[in-house]
């Protein structure tokens, strides 16, 4: 395994242990989402019942971003969206950067 793709394991191990922790940890308002906001769908519609509504107060993604293919962002592009629905504040200029010291 060249260097790119360890310090690319490694950011990721990192990056999931700190978003799991902060799942885990952090108290989250509760929030609720629901086929009809999202695609205007009636939730009968929705063949799939645990998929019609949520309402609780862990992270949640909408259908729009679940449904964004990972190959239309780039690395950064998708990490800020996971930081955005984490809620977490880490700085991404550079994939080191979340790296420890």
């Amino acid at each position: 395994m060249d260097d790119l793709a360890k310090n690319w394991v490694k950011v990721t191990e990192k990056y999931q242990k700190d978003g799991s922790a902060l799942i885990d940890h952090v108290k989250f308002l509760e929030i609720t989402i629901s086929t009809h906001t999202e695609t205007g769908q009636a939730e009968e519609e929705i063949t799939v019942p645990l998929q019609r509504n949520y309402t609780g107060t862990k992270p949640v993604i909408s259908s729009s971003l679940a449904d964004t293919p990972c190959t239309t962002l780039p690395l950064l592009g998708l990490l800020e969206r996971l930081n955005t629905t984490l809620r977490n504040i880490t700085h991404l200029g550079h994939p080191g950067s979340l790296l420890p010291p």
